[in-house]
Parts: structure tokens; sequence; C-alpha cells
């Protein structure tokens, strides 16, 4: 197989991976988003931007990352600072202002570490996204500006990232609906939808692209973005509670010093007089996803709706023990 059908292949993966499947109506979903963001939060984040602030941030970030492709790291911009810092503070007010085009400003190019010794499936890679240091300076400047304020309007629920991927399409309608200023989505978008991938394959950059869907790794502001838009299962499942659909429950991890707190399984949930209910059914989905060790092959219903998992084992749950092990999933009520 020759270097330019490898490449052919990574690309199309690539390519397919980021890839809208077209547009969705999210109106369903919004309406279980609240419009909570005040004036006060749209203030702080629409503030000027100050060369002090923007200093600060050069000098935040990592140092000795790998450079993206306009080949410059952290270190030359810290290091010369004194030299490039006024042409630095330029282009990020030019962002801010509107007064500039993207360009080549936001591509990226996507580095392939192999995770196994003979890699032979593009799945055995992991993509690293490799972004230029002067447009993280933007993004992290949002991002710093957005961190401080999520505990004032995300869901005490929603406490991490979930890795996933169809989520830019959900970004705009999200943010706008909770209230943000236009202006700052208008910045956030443009960072968003001026991405360019270019694969490396062989040491060479491959042709760029853009992506329709999904989140970079590697931008300071992707994190944050996730936590805002995956808040709306925290609200979905808020208001299914308060609706009386589904209950409370509470988690208990079985240790070899102490028994499980309860003996009931996840799925038990998710079922209501033996039939799934709408609500239910996604927060079901949901839990088997993330809770992996639970075991809901004993609910043959849920089963069938869910589908049916190569590595369940009837009796063992998702990862079957060793003889003799003891039982370490979580339990539930």
């Amino acid at each position: 197989m020759g270097e330019n059908h490898v490449r052919s292949i990574i690309e199309d993966y690539f390519k397919n991976l980021f890839t809208s499947e077209g547009p969705r109506n999210w109106g369903n979903i919004l309406v279980f988003v609240p419009t909570i963001i005040s004036d006060d939060i749209n203030s702080t984040l629409l503030a000027p931007v100050s060369n002090e602030e923007i200093r600060i941030i050069v000098f935040q970030m990592g140092a000795l990352k790998s450079p993206g492709p306009d080949g410059f790291s952290g270190i030359f911009y810290q290091k010369y600072w004194s030299i490039v810092g006024n042409d630095v503070c330029r282009l990020v007010n030019n962002f801010f202002s509107n007064a500039m085009s993207m360009g080549t400003l936001n591509r990226t190019e996507i580095a392939l570490i192999p995770k196994v010794p003979h890699p032979e499936w593009v799945m055995q890679f992991r993509p690293i996204s490799l972004c230029n240091y002067s447009y993280k300076i933007i993004s992290k400047i949002l991002a710093n500006r957005l961190q401080p304020l999520l505990d004032k309007f995300i869901s005490p629920q929603q406490c991490a990232s979930i890795p996933g991927r169809q989520i830019q399409d959900n970004v705009l309608a999200v943010l706008l609906h909770m209230g943000f200023a236009s202006k700052w989505v208008g910045w956030v978008m443009r960072c968003l939808s001026s991405v360019e991938f270019a694969v490396i394959v062989n040491g060479k950059v491959g042709s760029y692209f853009t992506p329709t869907r999904g989140l970079r790794q590697g931008d300071p502001l992707s994190p944050y973005l996730f936590i805002i838009v995956s808040d709306v299962l925290s609200s979905m499942i808020n208001q299914a509670v308060s609706h009386g659909f589904i209950q409370g429950m509470k988690f208990g991890v079985y240790t070899r010093n102490k028994g499980p707190t309860t003996s009931k399984h996840v799925d038990r949930i998710v079922i209501d007089h033996g039939r799934p209910s709408a609500w239910c059914l996604p927060i079901g989905f949901f839990l088997v996803i993330t809770l992996p060790n639970t075991c809901h092959a004993h609910n043959p219903l849920l089963q069938s709706h869910i589908g049916n998992m190569s590595t369940v084992h009837a009796s063992q749950g998702l990862y079957p023990q060793k003889k003799g092990e003891k039982n370490q999933r979580y339990a539930t009520v």
C-alpha cells in the first residue's frame, strides 16, 4: 500500500469524523435550558482586553508545548515578549474589535501518535491537535473570563466533562438561549467556525479541510463549551425529577473493606412500570455509558432498547471478574 493511499485513508477518516450530518432542530431541547445569564455576567465577558491581560495569558500557558503550523511555541513569545509584545497585543485587539480575518491563524495540524507498537488502523493512533500559539492566546482570554463564572449558571450536578464529538452544532443555540451577549457568542463562533485541519502523515502535512462538527482538543476554550452544552442534560434530569418522571438516587462504591451501600442496579431507575419512558431511556443510556461497571444485562427490555454490548456477561456486568475476585462494581439505589 503506497503512501498516497495511506494518506487518503487517514484524511478521509478525519474528514468524515468532523463532518456534520446536517442541520438539526434543537427547539424541543432548548425548552429545558433556562435563560439565566445576567447583564453583570455579560459585562464581565465583554470588558475591554488590556495589554496586561494579554501578557498574563502569554506567560500563563505552557512554554514548551508543541508548536502549531506557524512553528512558534510559547517559549518564543515569552522570551521575546519585549520585542513581539506590541504586535501580539495588536493582533488580539483586532480580533475582539472584528478588525481582522482569521485567515491562517486558526489552522490546526493533527499529529498521529501510535497507541500500539505496530498500528494497522487509524483508530490505533491518538490524534493530537497542534494549534497556533497566537490563536490560543485569544481562546485563552475567552476561557479565562468564562471559567470563574461557570458556577453561576452551571447545574451543581454538572461537575466534569465527558468525552464526546457532536457538540459544535449545539453551541450557538445553547449560548444564545442562555442569554449570552450576541457579541460574545460571535467571538466564540469565530473561533469555532474558522478552524481548518490538516493531518500530518510521515512528517508531511496534508491538505487543509474545514470541520463542521466537534470541538478541538488543545483549544483552551473547548472544555468550558463542552461543560455548558452538556449541562443541558442536567437540566433535563432536573426537569424530569421535578415532574416525578424519575426519582433521585444514591451511588456507593464497593470496596474490599466495605460492602456495597445497596444491591440494586442502575437499570432499575429507567423502567417505569415495565416500560422505558421517553424521559428515562436517554438517561439510562447515559448511565450505562458513564458508569460502565453497572450491569443492565439483567433487564432484557432495557437491553433491547440500548443495544446488546458484546462485552456484557449476563451475570458479571461489563467487565467479567477473574476467579476469586470480589465484586467491585458501582452499587446504586
